[in-house]
């Protein structure tokens, strides 16, 4: 225990003056007259045991009254283990979470409405003349200075919710960075300190300043969130139903019966119900139809309170109302030639090799190569180049006897993929499909099992050494792939082992055979839907947009900004910058851009709040006895006086001038009643 005023211990020298008062009271002798002296001895002995029984009760009374009041000037304390160092003006940072979970409800208002008071009256509880730096998830560069106090109050008033979400230790690095040569820092934390983001262990405390944890503790910690969704397919076309799945997680104790599921797709609303069990995620699939060219815009939403940042979902997905195909013969094929023609979707050139320029490859969805007897050197380097940027190749052999395998071996190896071995002339009979792809599965949904499969006559074996990237989607019965797919770079190469020929196989004539080559011009790896999240993607490219120049800018609402972005491969990735921050649609103007007028794209918030998992009172409690910082939490402390309790010890004046005023009771109770 710590005195702050010492000096006036020196008063404890007046307890003398009672004492010596009632000793010369004790002294006195008081003369009594009695008309008769028959017990005048036994009341004389219970007389004076009495009076002295009272006097010495009051003067303790006396002496505790005035001993209290002199240790309550000089104000003892217990000193906390938070110690200051320096003297003179001090220096604060506030750090005010503004993330999304801070729209959960506390005791009394929304966690970030508590936060914001909290921190204003951390404030107001130093001196006029410290100085003060405001933090908060948007990190701005105001943000970096210290300020006066009535400046931090301003700035405090003006904080809203952000949708950025940053680690706790990354707005430590920030305070550190900022907090060089301060001989007398605090440092205040004032979060619901969620597990996801908070990570206490990782943060590296400065040595030489006070921290605080001040929690802002919520009710509860349910919530309902869209995670994420996706297409269940790759391959989107106008006019076909498309399925659209929808990841949803249920962090509650309660289990959740019949909500809503709603899809606003291009201002057509779609509605369905769902039922989530407690503290569990399902993918829930909402069913509709494909009958819009160009670029579309969903959102998807459900209801859920108080935590709503993470309720609405916004995807935006392009359809071509043309699919663009280029054939690279040798001769007339009508297997080949016809197959496209019968959907006035598609657009099929048919050209020779001696006719083959890099202007044919432009904007192409598939380009086949059917029947050459050898790939020029000047075909090879740019279909190599198309497919890795994205293109699909399908290759079908030629059926004449001159062909020498060995003529596509330098294209295959190019692309990573198995090349032809050798003929082999023994009939075979598909026996598997492979039905979990995404290229056949929406053609096997309704086919029955004991469907006519293709018959190989002959075929071009494979080498057994195939790269990991190929997976067959038509294998024979003695194992060797009859139709493949391989991943090259960003593209796919579909391979035919039969030639379009029907002394080969009668592929070419079953009903599988149409389906698969349409998949085929359809199937992309990147995903149809142009989904972002703030904070979790860094950058994002949009495969439909070809620049050619560099004049672009990005408008939502009535705001208009110019993005930041860089070629790659003649793709035009876009940096995910704070000019993104507010969730919606970002509509893409440019001039001078080929493609679609106006691309829209689709931001989310950060789904990473949406686990509203926070560490416990004890958790906290035990974490900062262990590194020696303090913890607070509002729902149970009173802030200023805590804060004061922290700066200057636990001060105990109040309760002994409590127990002065007690004591001086007692001595009027005892003069009063005992007699």
């Amino acid at each position: 225990m710590i005195f702050l005023y010492p000096k006036f211990l020196w008063a404890l020298s007046l307890l003398s003056i009672p004492i010596i008062i009632h000793l010369f009271h004790f002294r006195r002798f008081k003369t009594i007259y009695f008309s008769h002296i028959g017990f005048i001895q036994s009341l004389k002995n219970e007389k004076q045991t009495k009076t002295k029984l009272k006097h010495y009760l009051i003067l303790a009374c006396r002496l505790l009254a005035i001993g209290f009041l002199v240790f309550a000037f000089a104000q003892p304390y217990f000193p906390n283990r938070v110690q200051h160092s320096g003297i003179g003006k001090r220096s604060i940072s506030i750090y005010v979470d503004n993330s999304s979970s801070m729209e959960n409800i506390g005791k009394q208002d929304k966690l970030f409405e508590q936060a914001r008071k909290t921190a204003i009256e951390i404030v107001k509880s130093y001196q006029i003349n410290d100085e003060f730096q405001v933090l908060s998830n948007d990190l701005k560069l105001k943000e970096e200075k210290y300020t006066n106090q009535e400046r931090a109050i301003s700035i405090l008033e003006e904080l809203q919710i952000s949708t950025h979400s940053r680690k706790l230790n990354t707005i430590n690095n920030k305070i550190k960075s900022t907090s060089n040569n301060i001989s007398s820092h605090d440092v205040y934390l004032i979060s619901d300190f969620q597990k996801s983001t908070a990570s206490l262990d990782k943060i590296d405390y400065d040595s030489l300043s006070n921290y605080y944890l001040v929690q802002e503790e919520p009710i509860n910690t349910h919530n309902i969130s869209i995670d994420s969704a996706w297409f269940s397919s790759p391959i989107l076309n106008m006019n076909q139903d498309a399925s659209l799945q929808v990841r949803i997680s249920n962090k509650s104790d309660q289990d959740l019966e019949k909500s809503s599921l709603r899809l606003n797709l291009n201002g057509i609303q779609k509605l369905s119900s769902f039922s989530l069990g407690a503290n569990t995620t399902e993918v829930f699939i909402i069913d509709f139809k494909l009958n819009r060219a160009g670029w579309n815009t969903g959102i998807i939403s459900i209801d859920d309170y108080p935590i709503t940042f993470d309720d609405i979902y916004y995807l935006s997905f392009f359809i071509k109302n043309k699919s663009n195909i280029l054939l690279i013969k040798n001769e007339n094929n009508p297997f080949i030639s016809s197959v496209f023609k019968t959907d006035p979707y598609f657009d099929m050139d048919e050209i020779f090799p001696s006719s083959f320029n890099q202007q044919k490859m432009v904007d192409k969805d598939l380009i086949i190569i059917s029947g050459l007897l050898e790939i020029p050197s000047i075909i090879r380097s740019e279909i190599i180049e198309y497919v890795m940027d994205g293109g699909n190749l399908l290759i079908i052999p030629p059926s004449k006897s001159e062909f020498k395998t060995e003529t596509y071996t330098q294209l295959f190896n190019d692309l990573l993929i198995s090349p032809f071995e050798k003929q082999v002339k023994i009939k075979q009979k598909v026996n598997q499909l492979n039905y979990e792809h995404p290229l056949l599965k929406n053609i096997l949904e309704n086919i029955e099992a004991q469907v006519d499969l293709p018959v190989v006559y002959q075929y071009y074996s494979r080498s057994k050494n195939r790269y990991y990237a190929e997976v067959s989607l038509l294998t024979l019965e003695n194992g060797d792939p009859f139709f493949s797919i391989s991943q090259a770079g960003k593209g796919n190469v579909f391979v035919i082992s039969a030639p379009a020929d029907p002394g080969w196989s009668n592929f070419y004539t079953q009903w599988l055979f149409l389906p698969m080559m349409y998949n085929s011009a359809l199937y992309h790896n990147t995903p149809a839907s142009i989904s972002y999240q703030v904070g979790k993607d860094r950058s994002f490219f949009i495969p439909e947009l070809r620049l050619k120049t560099k004049t672009l800018k990005f408008r939502q609402d009535e705001r208009e900004f110019i993005p930041s972005f860089k070629m790659i491969d003649g793709r035009v990735y876009f940096y995910l910058t704070d000019e993104f921050l507010n969730a919606g649609f970002y509509q893409l103007q440019s001039s001078e851009s080929s493609g679609p007028d106006l691309i829209e794209v689709a931001i989310n918030a950060n789904r990473r709040e949406s686990n509203t998992d926070i560490y416990s009172r004890e958790e906290l409690q035990l974490f900062t006895e262990k590194n020696h910082i303090e913890y607070l939490n509002t729902s149970s402390d009173k802030v200023s006086s805590r804060i004061d309790e922290i700066n200057h010890g636990k001060a105990f004046w109040k309760l002994l001038i409590l127990f002065v005023l007690f004591f001086l009771l007692c001595e009027i109770l005892i003069i009063r009643l005992f007699r």
